[in-house]
């Protein structure tokens, strides 16, 4: 414990890292008024043209401001410390949605060994094991990227597509239904090619869970 930090945070108050005010006591990193704009995802168990193998999609939030800086905060700026605020709002859209199907796997997107040595962590697999322990549901690491992909970011739909193809492989075999977790959709050609190969290893069911989404 830090005896000091009282009289730091005094003298340089934290203030929120996405508006700029200063946080209250209960707040971390990003402040409650931010928290409370984040827009409510249109995405609600939904089977997502063009997506083969992934059964449907929920998320709970658009990938919009403010919501899309507090990702990239958690994402890219090493800001931890907001997994479990994140980790609720997967829980709130897990009991929403599916509290009453039976789920037998929680698995998290990979992250090429490269990146996740770079960031220091894999951020859907944060998510991922903090859901498993709310909902008591197993968390395994199913899946390994196999091919370091450039950044989907830029891409269109068919090179997204064309980047993850035999990108991941699933180092298990599976059974029964997965709840594949990730931080954002895009297209979802990610989330598609994983749930391919869950399923040439036995899963019945692959469903994707996310924070956000871009439609």
């Amino acid at each position: 414990m830090n005896i000091f930090k009282p009289f730091i945070d005094f003298i340089f108050p934290p203030i929120c890292e996405v508006c700029g005010k200063r946080l209250k006591n209960n707040e971390v990193i990003v402040c409650g008024s931010c928290i409370g704009k984040i827009v409510p995802s249109r995405t609600t168990r939904k089977r997502v043209k063009g997506l083969k193998y992934l059964d449907e999609v929920s998320a709970f939030g658009m990938f919009i401001p403010p919501f899309d800086e507090i990702i990239h905060l958690y994402k890219y700026s090493g800001k931890t410390k907001l997994s479990e605020k994140l980790v609720n709002f997967l829980y709130i859209t897990y009991l929403t949605h599916y509290s009453g199907t039976k789920i037998d796997i929680i698995t998290a997107v990979p992250l090429h060994r490269v990146k996740s040595r770079e960031r220091g962590y894999n951020q859907s697999e944060l998510l991922a094991r903090g859901l498993s322990e709310l909902t008591g549901i197993p968390y395994r690491p199913l899946l390994v990227r196999t091919r370091n992909t450039v950044s989907q970011t830029k891409l269109d739909r068919n090179k997204r597509m064309e980047n993850v193809k035999g990108a991941i492989r699933c180092a298990l075999d599976v059974e029964g239904h997965v709840l594949l977790v990730d931080d954002v959709m895009t297209t979802g050609s990610t989330l598609n090619e994983c749930a391919r190969v869950l399923k040439l290893k036995g899963a019945e069911r692959v469903t994707g869970l996310v924070l956000a989404t871009a439609d």
